[in-house]
């Protein structure tokens, strides 16, 4: 199956997910123990199309003095930049929908929470299409190591993604069940 026909599948049983606040408070049970060093800077996501949704980690990360940031798509066709979120931050749509912090202050993560559209157990990921994630990561490893963890449902699990030069593999993948490592 091709990277469309996989991710047109997988993006509606993603929708139609049962049991998702219970499988949302597992995978953060399993982020906290992969994620313990409040030194360094944390990028996340805010959560749409019924991504797993990890608002209440942030939370807990902001809580326990980590330095967390939200993406910001600057331009079309570029790396994701980031923009610091405390507890107080205002967040406001941006020309995609997608929530963001109202600040310009731009921070460059070591750790990179990166949502899903489908995985494979060699954390091979497929997103949206649109090469955010690929173009972010390979500007952020020329910067400095940067750890990558891909968060989903254990049923957007796939059995082989097709992998391509541009393609970035990632460094864990947590589901509810597991961490493939």
């Amino acid at each position: 199956m091709n990277k469309k026909k996989i991710r047109a599948k997988i993006l509606k049983l993603r929708s139609s997910l049962n049991n998702r606040e219970n499988k949302q408070n597992r995978i953060i049970e399993k982020l906290k123990t992969v994620i313990s060093n409040n030194t360094i800077i944390v990028a996340g996501y805010y959560p749409a199309n019924n991504e797993v949704n990890l608002l209440r980690f942030y939370y807990f990360l902001m809580k326990n003095d980590y330095s967390l940031a939200l993406p910001f798509i600057f331009k079309k066709n570029s790396h994701l930049l980031f923009k610091s979120l405390k507890l107080d931050t205002e967040l406001v749509f941006d020309k995609f929908k997608i929530k963001v912090p109202n600040n310009n202050c731009f921070m460059v993560p070591r750790v990179l929470i990166v949502p899903l559209v489908a995985f494979d157990s060699n954390k091979n990921r497929l997103g949206y299409g649109g090469g955010y994630y690929d173009r972010t990561i390979s500007f952020l490893e020329k910067k400095g190591e940067v750890f990558k963890i891909g968060v989903g449902f254990d049923e957007q699990e796939v059995k082989n993604l097709p992998f391509y030069q541009y393609d970035k593999k990632l460094d864990v993948v947590v589901t509810p069940s597991r961490l493939i490592t």
